[in-house]
């Protein structure tokens, strides 16, 4: 799930009304929800009320997707300077050549 432009740790799709209260509250951007979880027969449904932001609030978003962090590291250098570029690829998309140096900035 997102909330203005922060992600939850993947939630389980059988997650207790519980656990997805705990992780949405885990987000800077929300300061408190209830969370009701229904069972339909054909799967669940959760009903996340705001009990601690106030006004018109945006969606909370849910994503079908799983998201993960990876890391890159580079070793060595010695004798042999690290210096070039580096690609990254998902699937079919590809990035343009990146240097090695890149900041996690840039690689966003």
């Amino acid at each position: 799930l997102s909330y203005e432009g922060e992600y939850t740790d993947d939630i389980s799709f059988d997650a207790s009304a519980r656990e997805v209260k705990s992780k949405l509250e885990m987000l800077s951007t929300i300061a408190e929800v209830d969370v009701k979880r229904i069972d339909k027969y054909t799967g669940f449904q959760w009903v996340v009320s705001f009990t601690g932001n106030t006004g018109n609030l945006p969606l909370v978003v849910a994503h079908d997707n799983v998201f993960e962090v990876q890391s890159v590291e580079t070793v060595g250098g010695q004798p042999t300077p690290l210096g070039g570029t580096f690609s990254l690829r998902h699937l079919s998309e590809e990035t343009s050549p990146l240097p090695f140096d890149s900041s996690a900035d840039i690689i966003k």
